[in-house]
């Protein structure tokens, strides 16, 4: 049986990892975080948490499959 290969082997748990990050974020919003609080700030606040965690995921995976990840940084020379 033939599993996947992996050039790095760090590439698999940034991968399980933004995917964890993903799955907490979706059961988050699925808890309607509007539903249990009465106070607008508050669920704002929970919203742009949710928010916060996808755009973690999506980073995390994002660096893990980068050829070169510095491009992606702000600042780099090579960055366009």
């Amino acid at each position: 049986m033939d599993g996947y290969t992996f050039e790095d082997k760090l590439e698999l748990f940034g991968t399980l990892g933004g995917a964890f990050l993903i799955i907490m974020g979706l059961v988050a919003l699925a808890s309607t975080p509007w539903a249990t609080t009465e106070s607008t700030a508050a669920v704002l606040i929970q919203v742009l948490g949710i928010l916060i965690v996808f755009a973690l995921a999506v980073a995390m995976i994002g660096f893990t499959y980068a050829d070169d990840a510095s491009n992606l940084l702000p600042g780099d020379e090579n960055a366009e």
